[in-house]
């Protein structure tokens, strides 16, 4: 799911950069570039606080572009690494512990 926001995302980024006359509205710029992706309404919904302050640059888009793809990306990270855990049994954890400390019992 990061991979088809991060590539949503990238096609925002570049239908912002090429298209020059976009309405003045604030939520335009942002349902205009999010009309190319396969996710429109979260495309919508993640980038529309960014439109107030990027309005019409594109160095303020590409930078909301990477903030919400890092935040996905740690979101995605942090999942994965909780499956990993309870995936990851207690008595799994505690024979590796014991494995790791009996080189510094003899």
């Amino acid at each position: 799911m990061s991979s088809s926001i991060t590539v949503s995302l990238l096609f925002f980024l570049l239908s912002v950069c090429s298209a020059s006359s976009l309405a003045s509205k604030r939520n335009s710029y942002v349902q205009n570039a999010c009309s190319v992706t396969h996710y429109q309404a979260l495309c919508v919904q993640t980038l529309a606080p960014f439109s107030s302050v990027a309005k019409n640059s594109p160095s303020k888009w590409a930078r909301a572009g990477v903030s919400v793809a890092i935040s996905d990306n740690k979101d995605v990270l942090r999942s994965l690494l909780k499956m990993r855990r309870s995936a990851f049994g207690k008595r799994d954890r505690v024979a590796v512990r014991l494995s790791r400390a009996a080189p510094r019992l003899s």
